[in-house]
């Protein structure tokens, strides 16, 4: 999914129940991602390094857009 799409997803979202449930899609990409740094390092793989350490920005960035949301919507 296209990154600007997925943020834009994510900003209309308003129930507590989506955004946890999109939350765990972004975790589980993250993960993804750290499985796949490892090989690339091992591998000496600059490319897909430097390309899955942009990724994870953004990942870890539109993490905690949602968390956010979600802070806000308990009120905290």
């Amino acid at each position: 999914m296209e990154m600007m799409e997925w943020n834009e997803r994510v900003s209309e979202m308003s129930k507590e129940d989506e955004l946890k449930a999109e939350k765990e899609v972004v975790q589980k990409e993250i993960d993804v991602i750290m499985k796949e740094l490892g090989k690339q390092f091992a591998d000496k793989s600059l490319d897909g390094v430097r390309a899955n350490i942009t990724r994870l920005s953004y990942l870890y960035s539109l993490r905690t857009s949602i968390n956010k949301k979600l802070e806000d919507l308990m009120g905290m």
